[in-house]
């Protein structure tokens, strides 16, 4: 905020364009459109309504008591039938788990229906597969739950009541938060922008009734959707590749395009874990990253027909890197101009290092709480002198990590955080070292080019006008 108004008073003052105007207009301009979109959010609060509901719960390799617990707390709410779906490595600790938690449940007369099932071949979207057709022909809502997910009171019954109230939802999530938070300072990050979303761009999208991306932790459609997008969820390329990422995005995509509306029932409330090493975390953001880049592409004719509140942010999100980047990027050149002894307007700053540093961390924390103002009702007042911080972390790792999920939409991306094995070669379709295809090539040179415009474009607007 700071440096905003130090160009702002530059641009009046002296006539001297600076491209960090330009980037923090458009800063406000999203947060303006989104926060209007997201005022007019309202939970769904009608009866949850009379559903055979199937859970189905891919699991790879989860620790025993956490599985145990998140199968304990879905009994709880007593689905219609929960399908358990192994894959990869074989797991008799888990299996057994499994099995001793239905023998608990049908001691103490729950009616639910536990199944399990077991694939040697890794990757959740064969898993869903397999839970899809073997759920039950009477099912009409089926939800799709990680394993390492903790459910709050009453989210199965309130995940029901967009199905209920209005027969053209076809999909709808959850509240995510992290569980924990306060462990290390990656899960506080991941928290915060977790909440950001939640309050932000998924509110202002549910609106909508058009969520470009329903989060996979948790999430419910109507079963004669999964039923009848299965071979097209299985089988679907980009640039001639089969991604196993972004299965949630994918089946969003299905939804939305056979004109079913995507929603959030922030009243279903549930808990999940986050890497908290920091490579395990960023290998997590690169997957999501690539998988959010490619869905942008391949839905971008589709968004501009029908979702155009959609399109705009996930649009912005798109470039908003590039624009920071040209921005810094011009800060250095105009320095090495001026030391060069080359006639370059730079910003007039007249205080001392220290002074400047202050007033930018101030400026910083004022500009990001008053745009997320919404979180001070969820997170303590004291956080707000983190914000600078989450700041520093969002422009100097996670922007970057945006620019390389969009030059790797082309690769084939494994599951980065998971456990894998031999038998995922029966699923992914792996990339050979040193060797890139023409569509990988032409993702990166898009990437550079994009970058050597933003650059170019910005430099030619600060140097002439």
């Amino acid at each position: 905020m700071f440096t905003f108004f130090q160009t702002l008073y530059d641009l009046f003052s002296s006539g001297n364009f600076h491209w960090f105007v330009l980037f923090y207009f458009v800063i406000i301009i999203r947060w303006l459109v989104v926060s209007c979109f997201a005022a007019g959010y309202k939970p769904y609060t009608c009866s949850s309504g009379k559903f055979f509901t199937t859970v189905i719960i891919p699991v790879v390799d989860e620790p025993v008591s956490l599985f145990r617990n998140v199968l304990q707390r879905i009994l709880s709410q007593q689905p219609d039938e929960i399908i358990i779906v192994i894959n990869g490595p074989e797991n008799p600790e888990l299996l057994s788990v499994a099995e001793a938690v239905g023998l608990e449940a049908r001691k103490s007369g729950k009616r639910t229906d536990l199944k399990t099932y077991y694939t040697p071949v890794a990757g959740k979207r064969n898993a869903i597969r397999i839970g899809v057709e073997n759920a039950s022909l009477q099912s009409d809502v089926t939800l799709l739950v990680d394993s390492d997910v903790l459910w709050t009171e009453n989210v199965l019954k309130n995940i029901l009541m967009p199905f209920a109230e209005d027969p053209l939802v076809g999909g709808v999530t959850t509240r995510q938060k992290i569980l924990d938070p306060k462990r290390n300072f990656i899960t506080r990050i991941a928290a915060i922008l977790e909440d950001i979303r939640a309050e932000g761009t998924m509110r202002a999208m549910s609106s909508n009734g058009k969520v470009g991306c329903l989060p996979g932790r948790t999430i419910a459609f109507r079963t004669s959707i999964l039923r009848d997008s299965m071979d097209e969820f299985m089988t679907e390329k980009f640039m001639g590749i089969h991604k196993e990422v972004s299965d949630d995005r994918s089946l969003t995509n299905i939804t939305l395009r056979r004109g079913f509306k995507t929603v959030m029932q922030d009243t279903a409330l549930v808990y999940t874990d986050c890497p908290t090493e920091t490579r395990r975390y960023f290998r997590q953001q690169l997957r999501w990253a690539e998988g959010s880049q490619y869905n942008n592409i391949r839905m971008m004719p589709w968004m501009l027909r029908n979702a155009r509140l959609m399109l705009f942010i996930y649009l912005t999100d798109m470039l908003m890197p590039f624009l920071l980047i040209s921005t810094y990027t011009n800060w250095f050149l105009g320095f090495v101009a001026r030391a060069s002894g080359y006639d370059f307007e730079t910003l007039p700053f007249s205080v001392n290092i220290f002074l400047l540093c202050v007033l930018i961390y101030v400026g910083s924390a004022i500009s990001f709480t008053v745009r997320n103002i919404r979180l001070l009702r969820i997170v303590r007042l004291r956080n707000i002198l983190f914000f600078p911080f989450l700041i520093l972390f969002l422009s100097v790792f996670m922007l970057p990590i945006r620019m390389t999920g969009l030059a790797r939409c082309a690769d084939s991306l494994s599951w980065g955080t998971r456990k894998t094995t031999a038998s995922d070669a029966e699923n992914i379709q792996e990339d050979i070292p040193g060797k890139m295809n023409g569509y990988q090539i032409l993702m990166r040179l898009l990437v550079v080019l994009l970058m050597l415009f933003f650059v170019s474009f910005s430099f030619f607007m600060e140097l002439f006008f």
